[in-house]
This record gives C-alpha cells, sequence and structure tokens, in this order.
C-alpha cells in the first residue's frame, strides 16, 4: 500500500516495545506489536478515500507505531529528540529541499514533546489525556485489559512558544500554553496545518 510505504514504521521496533510481555505472555508481544500496524493501514486506506493528506499526515504522525518507531515516546522538554521533526519534513511532506530549516526542526522536535504510547481503557482509549493503566501492570498476570493507544504528558510537553519557518510567508507561531499545559496538545495540529499549508507550494 502506498500511504503504508511512504509513512514507513517498522514492526521489530514495536515488537521490541512490547517486551515486556516476552517472559509470561509471548505470543502476547507478537499480536500487539502486529496490531499497531494492522490498525494504522485500516486508518490509511479510509482517509486515502475518505481524507485529506492533512489527516493521513496526523494519523500517520499520532499513531502509536511511529511514535515508537522514530523515538517520540522519548522526546521530553529539556531533551527533545529530532527524529520524527526531520522526518515528516524531509520525507513525509516537504522534501529535503523543501523550504524548512534546522531550526524548524528543532521548534518542530518541541512540538511533539510529550507523546508516548500506553495502554487505557477501551471506554477512554480516544483520549490522549486520559490516564493510563499503571505501567507495573503491564507483562504482569494482573494487568487490566485495554488497548495500546497514543498519550500525551502534559509534564513532558515543552509549553514554550515555537515558531515555524519563521521569516517566510508560512511563518506559523504556536503559542506558549505554560498556563494551561493540557492545551500543549493542540500544538501538533497547527503544526500539522503549518506543514501542509507550506508543502502545497
Amino acid at each position: 500500500m502506498f500511504w503504508d510505504n511512504h509513512f514507513n514504521t517498522d514492526h521489530q521496533e514495536s515488537f521490541d516495545f512490547f517486551g515486556f510481555y516476552s517472559a509470561l505472555f509471548p505470543a502476547t508481544q507478537a499480536l500487539e506489536a502486529a496490531r499497531l500496524h494492522y490498525d494504522v493501514q485500516n486508518l490509511f486506506r479510509n482517509l486515502a478515500f475518505n481524507g485529506t493528506f492533512r489527516d493521513i499526515l496526523e494519523a500517520s504522525g499520532l499513531g502509536p507505531a511511529m511514535i515508537i518507531y522514530l523515538d517520540t515516546d522519548s522526546n521530553i522538554a529539556g531533551a527533545p529528540n529530532e527524529n520524527y521533526a526531520r522526518e515528516v519534513l524531509e520525507l513525509h511532506s516537504m522534501g529535503v529541499d523543501g523550504g524548512y530549516t534546522q531550526q524548524d526542526i528543532v521548534q518542530l522536535a518541541k512540538v511533539f514533546t510529550g507523546w508516548n504510547v500506553c495502554k487505557k481503557d477501551a471506554a477512554v482509549a480516544s483520549d490522549p489525556l486520559a490516564a493510563c493503566i499503571p505501567s507495573t501492570t503491564y507483562g504482569t498476570a494482573t494487568e487490566p485489559p485495554g488497548l495500546w493507544v497514543r498519550n500525551f504528558r502534559t509534564t513532558r510537553h515543552d509549553t514554550s512558544q515555537k515558531t515555524l519557518f519563521a521569516g517566510t510567508p508560512y511563518q506559523a507561531i504556536i503559542p506558549s500554553t505554560s498556563g494551561n499545559p493540557a492545551a500543549g496538545i493542540n500544538d501538533a495540529d497547527l503544526a500539522y496545518d503549518a506543514i501542509v499549508a507550506h508543502q502545497r507550494e
């Protein structure tokens, strides 16, 4: 499938992420890794006919498989990881010479701080701000049922103002959320909007 190839992820990375199942539940380790990739493929199939490139960009970037693959789960305030920021500009949207700078990558990395993957009760699985099932139960006989989904950690997000494509006609300012850290969840939406607006030119 075209979009699955374009927004490449790696099954082995997902398999390794679920390594805490390997001792007691090795079949669960393989099942959960496969499920992440199956789910994103189904999203692509739907969005290819019923969505926009902007929708696909977000579904990929904030999907658990990509969060794990490009280390967004370790991207935190004060120590941003640039892997995803670089790839979303260079490979997923604008191209190598697409009109962005290293400073844009730095700013974009801050935008995506705080995102990770955790297990949540199915009733709240679609809410990135809902509580995760305690990680101390992962891989144990007492682990509650639930779904592995994206999660936004307000305490790990860089709440400062970010500026993308500074000094260009596509400049986008993402406001500080220091007064309301939970609002930082919207930084990703603003960034995807800015990337797609620039990418269209």
